[in-house]
């Protein structure tokens, strides 16, 4: 299951991040269940600048359930909430730093260990960045602040928009989610084939992962063939797909009616 994350914290620099520390924490699962935590410490408080003073402490107390006063009561928190998610977690946020300080806040619970083999991250800030993007995160942050009532930079209302957004991205972009594996290639004179083959999915995760791409050379069409298998849908669901001289082909080398928009990136 995918749990949208966002935190909002304190740090010795901005807009460069270093050692940064938790204030709050909101997470929403693709199911609609919801975690917020919120780290009550005077001392933590004291670090924070003044644009944080008034956009985030400001709008804290207002889940006083979400009330914590350690690092280490917001991981167990945040780990008692993943207990009660069946199956694999992907962390999904569009800043690294909200990943880390979720992944030490469980750390510090002393949760992470057992959790950790559920538990995979995925940066979603390609799919829900862009000029394209900016109405959706303007409707976004204007529908379910009105309905919860918050402002942006509250960590749960910027976790709600985080999957409003990429749910929006996805609609646009079916295949976006859809891990994706091409070649393009031309025959030469002598009979062999070479072109590039590209990939979205370089670690094998069945899902988007990071782009590859390489050369490739093979004896003859039919090897070529052989060793790609064609245009196809792959056991872990990746889509494959062949081109042989600018034609879309099948496992036979076969061309097909309708090519396939080109996924190769310039």
């Amino acid at each position: 299951m995918k749990i949208f994350v966002d935190t909002e914290f304190v740090s010795k620099s901005f807009p460069e991040i270093k050692d940064p520390a938790m204030l709050s924490a909101g997470l929403v699962a693709d199911n609609g269940e919801t975690c917020y935590v919120e780290i009550h410490n005077p001392r933590l408080h004291s670090k924070a600048s003044n644009f944080v003073v008034d956009e985030v402490l400001g709008q804290f107390g207002r889940f006083p359930e979400a009330v914590v006063t350690t690092l280490a009561e917001a991981g167990s928190r945040i780990a008692g909430f993943f207990d009660g998610i069946e199956g694999e977690i992907v962390l999904c946020a569009d800043f690294p730093a909200d990943l880390y300080l979720v992944i030490d806040a469980l750390q510090q619970g002393r949760r992470l260990d057992d959790l950790r083999s559920r538990i995979s991250v995925k940066d979603v800030k390609a799919a829900v960045s862009g000029d394209d993007m900016r109405e959706a995160w303007e409707n976004a942050f204007a529908l379910q602040g009105a309905m919860m009532g918050l402002e942006r930079h509250h960590a749960l209302l910027d976790a709600h928009c985080l999957k409003t957004v990429y749910e929006a991205a996805l609609a646009a972009h079916p295949t976006m989610d859809q891990a994706r594996h091409e070649y393009h290639l031309h025959t030469d004179q002598d009979g062999k084939v070479a072109g590039r083959a590209w990939t979205n999915d370089n670690l094998d995760q069945g899902e988007p992962s990071e782009e590859a791409d390489w050369d490739v050379k093979y004896e003859s069409v039919a090897k070529a063939i052989e060793t790609t298998g064609g245009t196809h849908v792959g056991c872990s669901g990746c889509q494959v797909n062949v081109y042989l001289d600018g034609q879309l082909v099948d496992r036979e080398g076969k061309s097909l009616e309708q090519p396939r928009a080109r996924r190769m990136r310039p």
